[in-house]
């Protein structure tokens, strides 16, 4: 499902999914929430609130809320909100509808996303930056946050 040394290796972090739901199955109105990480290939519409990582497989459709430490998308999703900790990488097959909260973001080309992101950060703004060609600093106007 997923080919290439990239996709490998930027999605090294997940953790293998110790809940599977297959391909053709469908939960409809569903409330999943666990310590575990997640694969589904089948047809999911409800909540996902999950500790662990999320996978989405190229067949697999999300409708709902998602919740996850990170997520990896091949499939389709359409939702209010995907919220990861971490990261969420969507690859060349995924596509996600909604906004999105994350960690950091990999979009691959091909892939499609549709919302708003909000990066989370520790890090406070700077109200400067270094000039190109030199290592002087320069102070940023007040109309640019």
């Amino acid at each position: 499902m997923f080919n290439g040394n990239k996709r490998a290796a930027s999605s090294q972090h997940l953790a293998l999914a110790e809940t599977i739901i297959g391909r053709g199955t469908k939960i409809v109105n569903g409330e999943m929430s666990g310590e575990s990480s997640v694969r589904i290939d089948g047809d999911f519409s409800g909540l996902i609130d999950i500790e662990g990582d999320l996978i989405l497989g190229e067949h697999g459709s999300i409708e709902g809320d998602i919740r996850a430490r990170s997520a990896m998308i091949a499939g389709y999703t359409k939702s209010r909100l995907v919220d990861c900790n971490e990261s969420l990488h969507i690859v060349s097959a995924g596509v996600v509808h909604g906004d999105i909260t994350v960690g950091s973001l990999v979009v691959d080309e091909g892939a499609v996303f549709t919302g708003n992101c909000e990066m989370k950060t520790d890090l406070p703004m700077q109200r400067s930056v270094y000039g190109i060609e030199s290592d002087e600093r320069y102070e940023l106007p007040e109309y640019i946050n």
